[in-house]
C-alpha cells in the first residue's frame, strides 16, 4: 500500500510521542536522548515502507508492527555503540571546551581552570557511585554489569558465567530498573 507525502507526515506527527516513549527505556553510550530518537524514526519509516496489509496503517496490527521495528533500530543502534571497535568514539575528549559563556579554551589552558580540588571530588563521587551500584546490585548483578560495561555481548558474558543469554538479557534488564 502506496502512502502519500501527507499521509507519511500524519503517521509520522501520531506516533512521534510513542517513538520518544520507547526511547526513553533506553541509553546509548555516546549519544543523547535526540540520537535515540532518530534511530527510533528510521526504525518507524523502515517498518512504514516495509508493512503491508490491506487492513491500513490505523490498526493495533499496524502499532505493534511499528513499535517492534523501533526497538529493533534501537537495540542494533545500541549493540552497535556497545561494540569494542567505537569505545574511542565513545570515551573521547574534546580538543576544545565551550564554556558557558561559549568561550573556547585550548585543552592546555583548561589544565589551570579545573582545580585539584574538582579532580578529587569528582573522583570522590565517582567512588560514591560505585560503592552504591555495588549495595544495590547482587554479586551476580555486578559481575554481568562490570563485563556489560567493558562491551562484551550479552552472548560472551553467558558463556562465561555459565548462564543462559536470557538470563544475562533479563540480568541487565533487573540492572536497569535498579540503577534508575
Amino acid at each position: 500500500m502506496k502512502l502519500s507525502e501527507s499521509e507519511i507526515e500524519s503517521l509520522i506527527e501520531e506516533y512521534s510521542g510513542t517513538i520518544r516513549q520507547i526511547c526513553r527505556k533506553f541509553y546509548l553510550v555516546g549519544g543523547t536522548d535526540e540520537d535515540l530518537f532518530q534511530e527510533g524514526m528510521i526504525g518507524f519509516l523502515q517498518g512504514l515502507k516495509n508493512y503491508d496489509d490491506p487492513e491500513g496503517y490505523k490498526t493495533d496490527k499496524f502499532k505493534n508492527f511499528a513499535k517492534l521495528c523501533v526497538k529493533r533500530q534501537i537495540y542494533d543502534a545500541i549493540k552497535h555503540a556497545n561494540k569494542k571497535n567505537n569505545a574511542a568514539l565513545n570515551t573521547y575528549l574534546p580538543l576544545n571546551k565551550i564554556t558557558l559563556d561559549d568561550e573556547e579554551y585550548e585543552r592546555e589552558e583548561m589544565a589551570d581552570l579545573i582545580s585539584p580540588e574538582d579532580i578529587v571530588l569528582d573522583k570522590e563521587d565517582h567512588d560514591e557511585k560505585i560503592k552504591l551500584c555495588q549495595k544495590l546490585l547482587s554479586k551476580q548483578e555486578n559481575e554481568v554489569l562490570k563485563l556489560y560495561l567493558l562491551g562484551e555481548k550479552q552472548s560472551e558474558i553467558a558463556k562465561q558465567l555459565g548462564k543462559s543469554v536470557k538470563s544475562i538479557d533479563n540480568t541487565i534488564q533487573r540492572i536497569k530498573n535498579k540503577l534508575k
